[in-house]
């Protein structure tokens, strides 16, 4: 964020602290209400209605009665009945004006004698005199149940009782047998004459449950009965299913005896039922079963169709609901096909009949087939399609082998459309299919070998499940036409536990010249109790190194000869990877091939492939476990060196557009192009090729000293693109690129292009006529200076868009945080003080101020009045009031006009406002009704937009910035508050208030690192949190000051430490991140300025004493002389 720019010149820090004093000392005056009227204490009322000693029946009385004067400003009458010295009920009259004099109110009474007492109260600290009578409540209160209604059932569990019975008395409640009464509970009776107790647990039975009550005095009132019954809880239920079984468990969770009956249904016909224990007759009534708390029970043979377990838990008479569990067994499989696979797994089909029929409302999702070898283990598993066809493969051992299947029902569930009615659904098992014979074939792992340079990398894959592993053998001759292995050089293990895998990979380099044995194998497990291995043999032949010798001609063609195995295939490549030339060695092991390279100084380095290769399967101990040969490659040959000299000078370089390479002495059709020229140091290029193997590794290179560009793979098509960077420190002149290609079997393909890369040059410095705008960076990272976006921008800069230090700042500057804090501290010291002897000064010489204060604050609110009715309600009215007052204060911003900047400069004054001071001062409505239960409403004071209009033109005038939003528009108004609700009120408002403004600090913070705004929106996000946080912490630091109209007077009250922890937060808060924006470019560490604001608020305080202090003596020598009058008359 950059600081706020302005066409004004910057004021002196002087002047922006008297900017900042003005406006707050003016608005805070109607932020927290004004100074209240001079008023008298109120006379005390008088109980006109009921006369002392009235007797009533009711549990309420109607109070009413006079106040003959209210002491100037009105009150209201508090009336509280009491009894015993309890307080059992309490009203009041609401506000009265000071010319209304009758009161009336409704309070509550006990039976028995009640002490009724009226009081007056007016204003904040003014209190009347009092009034009392005896008021007689005769009759009975016989007690009550209300919950739960006679004849009710419940389950075994907790049961909570209520009912009514004699105010601030107690009942007991119980249940009555043959053996007499026992209680349950005995419990207090609430005010209201409510009460409930909850029994947990309460033993199932049938219970006569009877209440008895008694008064506050100790005198028996009388009972009530009803009856209860309390049944146990449902049993809880085993199912077990498996081919051709299908059994339950049946647990009586109380204790007593359990009951169960299978039922199995064809369609909707019951076929066939089974009851347990055995020999029971299914009777609920005289015939209950006895078997215990435990029953087992189980369907003999069960056939597909749907099946209804029903179990009872029976004690002491009772018995629970029944629940039901539902249990579908689908049709038995059929296996139709086996199929062989070409690794050795063996893939079996068949169908399950999807159809299915049942008398309740079910779903399913068809079955899963589960197919065994018969007698042994599972095979494999699938689940049915929609028309309940299902294929599987496994692996099986070889030979001929029997399989059967069988099916197991899937999500079996009610109806989610339809209403259940039952406790449980299972998924059943059919019984078992008939079998098939396969005759299997054994399985071998298949290999995939990797071809370089005297090296060999492997992928041994098995049937899914096995275990695989590697080994290499060098084989040599036995000296009887057949091969030996010897011990393997290399082995590849899988080494976990059986059946995880089913591939491995696994190489070994530097192999010596001859015949390599690459042996793979894998074991399959069966069921954990056998397993199967076969194996594979593949042979790769690495032959002999070749050797390499060169001869430049006097044309400048270079001849490469040298050894090799006869047939063997020799290629001869450059250090860089490009193919010079490739021949066969011939029956006397020697080779000869010729390359062009052009003048200059190469390397080259020659390898060897073998050709023909194939093992002697006859000559093989076992040839059935043959793979397949392998041409492979020698090592590198020694590098050889050739020189040619330079015949002719060297060709300009190419014109500067996008040119093609193509390779020679390649088989793939390989090309590229490059962005075109001139090329410069650090210039950014792109390559763009195809003809490369696909997946080949491609890199690009400058040359002559080969430096790597960039590397990439090519695509499925063989095409390519690498971006890259011309490094800095080339040398200009003449250079190369280069595009490196390595092919499947390690051959490198290589193409390139002549470029020039000029020297770099300096771009001419502009004339100092022809120089654009200029933007200085500041220590925040942001620009100073320059153009500033136009206004009409969506996200141009507001005065609140950069308007506050960052939490980032604060950070870097440590030192801020102290400033704050020594700030904070002058704050305590220098306000405290003259504040508490300005508002003593003030409340000793009401009687000379409070009439015209009173005059004005009557004006003010029936304003107040006349704008709520005006706009409706209390919240239109806030909504209104918001936006003018956030209207008039966007004229603090020198540019203010019809433009986007100004329309979101008052957008995010008025949702800060409405967010800040409404939504707070409603949120505390709610918590001090909750609280306290006080009564409260949301108030506003139209008059502040008086003050905003003076504050900013005062702003505007000193040129203090920002300068504005002071003060709190919205509050609220508290009826019969006690001091305590008072004080709740206070902190619940500064604490929301204060929080907010920092949540939306750290907001303001977070956006600022992410940089400027980039549309209206951003923008409007980052001035309405800078807006809360600004109009909230400048609240608070005013709302804080101990003044009498001020919210800060009822902590200093309250607790003086208390109302010392609260000002140094928020004196801290405001100090750290709204004074150093205020003071723009002065340091925040130099708070002498603001020492000197300080002063002159104490000076100010004190002069406000000692004015009233001169009056008070002249008021008394005036009193005096007029003694000394009367007495000389």
């Amino acid at each position: 964020m950059t600081a706020p720019r302005s066409s004004l010149a910057a004021p002196s820090p002087h002047r922006r602290a008297v900017g900042f004093v003005a406006p707050l000392l003016a608005i805070s005056v109607i932020v927290f209400g004004a100074a209240p009227a001079a008023m008298a204490a109120p006379d005390a009322p008088v109980i006109v209605s009921p006369g002392d000693g009235a007797t009533t029946t009711g549990s309420t009385a109607t109070i009413s009665g006079t106040v003959a004067d209210w002491g100037g400003a009105g009150g209201y009458v508090e009336v509280t009945a009491t009894h015993d010295g309890i307080v059992v009920g309490s009203c009041d009259s609401g506000w009265l004006e000071y010319y209304e004099t009758d009161w009336s109110c409704d309070v509550d009474l006990l039976l028995g004698d009640n002490t009724v007492t009226a009081q007056t109260f007016a204003g904040e600290e003014e209190i009347g005199g009092t009034d009392q009578i005896t008021i007689t409540r005769g009759g009975t209160q016989a007690p009550t149940i209300g919950s739960p209604a006679p004849d009710a059932a419940f389950e075994t569990g907790g049961v909570t009782f209520s009912g009514t019975g004699p105010a601030l008395g107690h009942v007991d409640l119980g249940s009555a047998d043959g053996e007499g009464f026992t209680s349950w509970c005995d419990v207090g009776v609430a005010l209201d004459g409510t009460w409930s107790c909850t029994i947990d647990p309460i033993a199932p039975g049938d219970y006569d449950v009877g209440i008895e009550s008694t008064r506050i005095d100790g005198t028996p009132d009388s009972s009530a009965w009803q009856t209860l019954e309390i049944y146990p809880h449902k049993p809880e239920v085993t199912i077990s299913a498996g081919p051709g079984s299908l059994e339950s468990i049946t647990s009586a969770t109380s204790g007593g005896d359990a009951g169960a009956t299978w039922r199995q249904y064809d369609s909707d016909s019951v076929t066939g039922f089974w009851r347990c224990p055995v020999g029971w007759s299914g009777d609920y009534g005289e015939d209950r079963p006895d078997a215990g708390p435990e029953v087992a029970c189980a369907v003999p043979n069960p056939m597909p169709g749907t099946y209804l377990l029903s179990s009872v838990d029976f004690d002491n008479g009772t018995h629970s609901f029944d629940r039901g569990d539902l249990v579908r067994i689908p049709a038995i499989p059929e296996i139709t096909e086996a199929v062989a696979n070409a690794d050795g797994s063996l893939t079996l089909r068949g169908t399950v009949d999807p159809t299915w029929e049942s008398p309740f409302p079910t779903v399913h999702e068809g079955s899963t087939v589960v197919v065994e070898l018969v007698g042994e283990f599972e095979f494999c598993d699938a689940v049915t399609d929609a028309a309940g066809a299902w294929e599987c493969t496994g692996v099986a051992p070889s030979g001929l082998q029997v399989f059967d299947a069988f099916a197991i029902s899937r999500g079996f569930a009610d109806d989610p459309d339809v209403a259940g009615v039952l406790d449980g659904y299972h998924d059943g098992v059919s019984p078992r299919s008939g079998t098939l014979e396969v005759a299997v074939a054994a399985f071998r792992p298949a290999s995939s070998l990797t071809l370089a340079a005297a090296a060999i990398d492997v992928r041994a894959t098995g049937p899914a499940g096995s275990v695989t592993g590697v080994a290499f053998h060098r084989v040599t001759s036995d000296g009887e036409g057949g091969y030996s292995y010897g011990y393997p050089v290399e082995t590849c293990e899988h080494g976990g536990t059986e059946g995880d895998t089913s591939s491995i990979e696994c190489g070994l380099d530097g192999l010596d010249p001859g015949i390599w044995n690459v042996y793979s194998w894998a074991t399959v497990f069966f069921g954990g109790e056998s397993a199967e291995t076969h194996y594979r043999d593949d042979y790769v032949l690495i032959p002999s190194a070749p050797t390499l010798g060169s001869t430049v001609s006097s044309s400048g063609s270079v001849t490469f000869s040298g050894s090799a195995g006869a047939g063997d295939r020799v290629s001869v490549f450059t250090l860089e990877g490009a193919e010079a030339c490739s021949t066969t060695a011939t029956a006397s092991d020697t080779w000869t091939c010729t390359d062009t390279p052009g003048a200059g100084t190469h390397s080259y380095r020659a390898i060897s492939r073998s050709q023909g290769f194939e093992i002697d399967v006859d000559a093989l101990h076992e040839p059935d476990e043959y793979g397949s040969s392998f041409q492979g490659y020698s090592t590198w040959s020694a590098t050889t060196v050739a020189s040619v000299a330079v015949t002719s000078p060297s060709s300009p370089a190419p014109a500067p557009t996008p040119t093609t390479a193509t390779a020679t002495a390649t088989t793939t059709a390989l090309s590229f192009t490059v962005s075109p020229g001139p090329y410069f140091p650090g210039d950014a290029v792109t390559f763009s090729g195809s003809g490369a193997p696909a997946g080949a590794p491609v890199t690009a290179e400058l040359h002559s000293t080969p430096v790597a560009l960039g590397q990439t793979t090519a695509d499925s098509d063989g095409g390519f693109r690498i971006v890259a960077v011309i490094p800095e420190d080339v040398e200009p002149g003449e250079h190369e690129f280069v595009i490196v290609v390595m092919g499947e079997s390690g051959a490198l393909s290589v193409v390139t292009q002549p470029i020039v890369i000029d020297l770099p040059t300096e771009n001419p410095a502009s004339s100092p006529d022809e120089a654009g705008p200029t933007s200085v960076v500041d220590d925040d990272g942001g620009s100073a200076g320059g153009e500033a976006a136009p206004r009409t921008e969506p996200a141009a800069p507001s005065v609140l868009t950069e308007a506050l230090v960052t939490f980032g700042r604060i950070l870097d500057n440590p030192g801020l945080l102290a400033a704050a804090g020594a700030l904070a501290l002058a704050l305590l010291f220098l306000v405290a003080i003259p504040t508490e002897l300005l508002t003593a000064t003030l409340s000793s010489n009401t009687g000379r101020m409070g009439r015209g204060i009173a005059r004005v604050e009557a004006a003010a609110d029936r304003v107040r009045d006349r704008f709520i009715t005006l706009t409706g309600s209390r919240a239109a009215a806030a909504a209104v009031l918001v936006v003018l007052v956030s209207i008039v204060f966007g004229f603090s911003d020198p540019a203010f006009g019809f433009d986007l900047v100004s329309l979101r400069l008052v957008l995010s004054l008025a949702i800060a406002f409405f967010i800040l001071f409404y939504g707070v001062s409603w949120l505390t409505g709610l918590i001090v009704d909750r609280g306290w239960k006080v009564t409260s409403v949301v108030t506003i004071q139209p008059s502040i937009v008086l003050f905003a209009i003076l504050g900013v033109v005062f702003s505007r005038l000193v040129g203090f910035a920002p300068g504005i939003f002071i003060g709190v528009v919205i509050g609220i108004e508290m009826f019969n508050a006690s001091r305590r609700a008072e004080l709740g009120a206070a902190l619940v408002q500064f604490a929301g208030v204060f929080a907010l403004s920092i949540a939306a600090w750290f907001g303001y913070s977070a956006l600022s690192v992410a940089g400027d705004p980039h549309d209206f929106w951003g923008a409007l996000t980052v001035d309405t949190l800078a807006a809360i946080t600004s109009e909230g912490l400048t609240g608070v630091a005013i709302a804080i000051l101990p003044l009498a109209f001020l919210e800060g007077r009822t902590l200093w009250e309250a607790s003086k430490s208390l109302w010392f922890g609260t000002f140094l937060v928020i004196a801290t808060g405001f100090s750290l991140i709204v004074l150093p924006t205020a003071l723009e470019e002065t340091d925040p560490a130099d708070v002498g300025i603001w020492y000197v604001v300080l002063a002159v608020f104490g000076a100010l305080a004190f002069a406000a004493w000692g004015y009233f202090a001169w009056r008070a003596r002249v008021g008394e020598r005036t009193g005096a002389d007029a003694t000394e009058r009367n007495t000389t008359v």
